[in-house]
């Protein structure tokens, strides 16, 4: 046949009846541009040259297209149709040989085959080209351009083929879906999913649900509805040309379990406080929400606060129930307690001072402690507020030791214009009376004095002691020297030094006590320094002897 650039042909008889997309037709129409329309709408061919996507419902409508490009047979090639065979097997051939594209050249050949046995659909490709800017399609669409199938990755794009065939069959009413997945035995009001198997070709599923509370149903092969009464649930699926027949599912519904709240204790509670619901009605236990609680009756829990709390069961069968009962429990604000806590030096007086509600109790019979001991204490304060609520909070108190300082001179008695040291100790820091500051100083008092001292350890407490220097004006008397003893360091660890007047003609011996006359140690005094070869700590006295009489005697801090 003759074709223009851009041309179509009338209606040509195709020898016997196709059925294409559920439409029986015994014409068709051949276009230049690699293509046939069983279509008997007028279209503008100077729009036809540019393919369009399948399916789209612009006319040209009822395709099939080879290569639907901008093909110009005035350039060159072939297009021709025929039909061959006897009935029922007779096919009509439409032929595109050598047809260059508009402007471009090249070389295009293809078939369109219908064959009369199946109604199906050949198309075969010996060449397609491109020009390098204008899509192409290969494919098939319906009379309407609401369905459609074409070869993948050739449908409005640029691509190119050679020696290429594709075979479509004929679109004809769907069969049922082959079975219903899902459960066959199901809970009352609970959400369940059911699906089919997917069909070829089907647009949609048609669902019909048991009567009785079943949720809604969708048109897709898979749905997710809420369970009602026992009864069958079918299923149909929707073609082209019609719906399908139905597949069924019997489905057996169980009942939930009935669950009531029975009681609430205690009806008000504070904040904090343990709140107990009691139930009846499920076989294997009770979940309360939304604190999420699980165990048998009586449930205990903390609430969260004022809210509803809902009550779930289920059954023997494994049924829950999905509307539970509720209890409105009303939650009154508890009193946010604060106390002190801190370090105190022993002997020394410490507040709890509580705050943050109207009345307190102490687990100490005062809110001011004073602890007989140094180590670390905890006192729980109750407090309860306008809501007759209450709460507790606990103070931590560490009691430290106080040093023992002691303070001795190096004569208790002087003449006017004469020195004596004065040493302090059982502390690491030491500030006197007289402004000075270190363990040891040298004075020169012009009247008799008493030097007071307070010794502070490394828990910042302290402690204080004094000594007192006589002073005479030792005036035409002889001068004499007055034997003092100074033993340092104090405190000793394993060590000390003895500073006193000594007389190498004479013997001198030594015992130390402690506070029960208990002698710790004994022995001849031949050196100023003496260790201390016992292990207790605390105070002792030192007492020295001169040719076995008592000459001098003080106090060593040992620890």
């Amino acid at each position: 046949m003759y074709l223009g650039d851009d041309d179509t042909s009338a209606a040509i008889p195709i020898g016997f009846n196709f059925n294409f997309y559920c439409q029986n037709y015994n014409t068709v129409k051949v276009c230049s541009n690699g293509f046939i329309t069983f279509s008997g709408l007028p279209f503008t061919t100077s729009l036809s040259p540019y393919a369009q996507q399948l399916p789209d419902p612009a006319q040209p409508n009822a395709v099939i297209a080879f290569n639907w490009n901008d093909l110009d047979p005035t350039a060159g090639g072939l297009i021709t149709y025929t039909t061959i065979g006897n009935s029922p097997n007779q096919k009509f051939i439409v032929t595109y040989t050598n047809i260059p594209l508009w402007s471009y050249g090249g070389s295009n050949s293809g078939q369109i085959v219908l064959n009369e046995l199946d109604n199906s659909i050949e198309v075969h490709i010996g060449n397609a080209l491109n020009n390098g800017w204008l899509t192409h399609s290969e494919g098939i669409e319906n009379g309407n351009g609401s369905s459609g199938l074409s070869v993948s990755g050739r449908n409005l794009s640029l691509w190119t083929a050679s020696n290429s065939s594709h075979k479509w069959q004929k679109q004809i009413l769907g069969t049922a879906p082959v079975s219903i997945l899902g459960n066959t035995m199901v809970c009352n009001g609970q959400v369940h999913t059911y699906s089919c198997t997917l069909m070829p070709g089907a647009l949609s599923y048609s669902w019909s649900l048991p009567g009785g509370g079943w949720g809604v149903s969708g048109n897709s092969n898979v749905i997710t509805t809420t369970a009602g009464v026992s009864g069958q649930l079918s299923v149909s699926t929707n073609y082209t040309c019609g719906n399908s027949a139905t597949q069924t599912l019997s489905v057996t519904v169980l009942p939930q379990p009935l669950i009531s709240i029975l009681g609430v204790s205690p009806p008000v509670v504070c904040a904090g406080q343990l709140l107990t619901l009691s139930m009846s009605g499920s076989v294997l236990g009770y979940t309360v929400l939304p604190v999420n609680i699980s165990g048998n009756s009586p449930v205990s829990f903390i609430p969260l606060g004022s809210a509803v709390y809902s009550v779930y069961g289920t059954s023997s069968n494994g049924c829950t129930t999905t509307l539970p009962p509720t209890a409105n429990v009303q939650v009154l604000p508890s009193p946010s307690i604060s106390v002190s806590s801190g370090s105190i030096c022993l002997g020394q007086q410490f507040n709890l001072n509580p705050s943050g509600a109207t009345s307190y109790t102490f687990s100490s019979p005062f809110a001011i402690v004073n602890p007989s001991f140094t180590g670390t204490y905890q006192y729980t304060v109750t407090g309860t507020g306008s809501s007759s609520c209450s709460s507790s909070a606990i103070s931590t108190l560490i009691v430290q030791p106080s040093p023992t300082v002691m303070a001795q001179a190096s004569r208790s008695l002087i003449c006017i214009k004469e020195s004596c040291a004065v040493l302090a100790g059982g502390a690491v820091s030491y500030t006197w009376s007289n402004g000075f500051v270190g363990n040891t100083q040298t004075l020169s008092p012009l009247s008799s004095s008493v030097y007071s001292v307070i010794g502070q350890n490394i828990f910042g407490c302290t402690h204080s002691a004094s000594v007192v220097i006589q002073v005479q004006s030792c005036l035409n008397i002889q001068t004499h020297k007055v034997s003092q003893l100074l033993i340092y360091p104090q405190p000793a660890l394993h060590r000390i030094c003895i500073d006193m007047d000594t007389d190498a003609s004479n013997i001198y011996t030594y015992t130390i006590t402690d506070n029960t006359g208990k002698v710790m140690q004994a022995g001849k005094l031949a050196y100023k320094e003496l260790d201390l070869d016992f292990s207790d700590q605390g105070v002792f006295q030192i007492h020295i002897y001169k040719n076995e009489n008592q000459y001098l005697s003080g106090k060593i801090l040992k620890l």
